[in-house]
């Protein structure tokens, strides 16, 4: 096993204290970094975990908590605490962002029904009116009812334009 100088596992444990911050900071960052996430996941696995880009070295755990609390400016309960932090967030962020999708998408499949239905309801008012303006000789009837079939008709062409645009 390799013997770390003073200076190298000073520099470990501080990049650790700060990826744990930087985590905390901007969670939606790391949410599918399953490399961060598998390392905080544990006290063990942190304690394991290796990144030569951040100066982060692999120790066992007993020999990590010991070094965290001679050489960091926190105790190993703080430390855990803020690894926890983390960690919480990570799974926070990812389970609320998946649960926001889900409802959003639930919302928009309700909204698509309930306009299948006004359509519906539309065309059946159509329908309607189209033979009540049949059946009387009264012109004011049949030129009001012949304002709200054009009406009708712009509404239904401009959902219709929506909805086929849409997709």
């Amino acid at each position: 096993m390799k013997k770390f100088n003073i200076s190298e596992i000073e520099d470990s444990i501080q990049s650790e204290i700060d990826l744990l911050n930087i985590v905390i900071k901007k969670p939606f960052n790391y949410i599918n970094d399953d490399e961060i996430k598998n390392a905080i996941s544990s006290q063990t696995n942190l304690a394991k975990y290796y990144n030569n880009e951040y100066g982060i070295i692999s120790l066992s755990l007993n020999t990590h908590k010991l070094y965290i609390n001679k050489y960091s400016n926190m105790t190993y309960i703080h430390f855990n605490k803020l690894r926890l932090k983390a960690l919480s967030l990570i799974s926070i962020s990812s389970s609320n962002k998946k649960d926001k999708i889900k409802e959003l998408e639930a919302e928009n499949n309700n909204l698509k029904i309930n306009n299948l239905t006004l359509n519906k309801i539309i065309y059946d008012l159509k329908s309607t009116i189209s033979h009540l303006a049949l059946s009387t000789d009264n012109k004011y009837i049949i030129d009001e009812i012949n304002k709200k079939l054009k009406y009708f008709e712009k509404l239904l062409s401009s959902t219709n334009e929506i909805i086929y645009h849409e997709e």
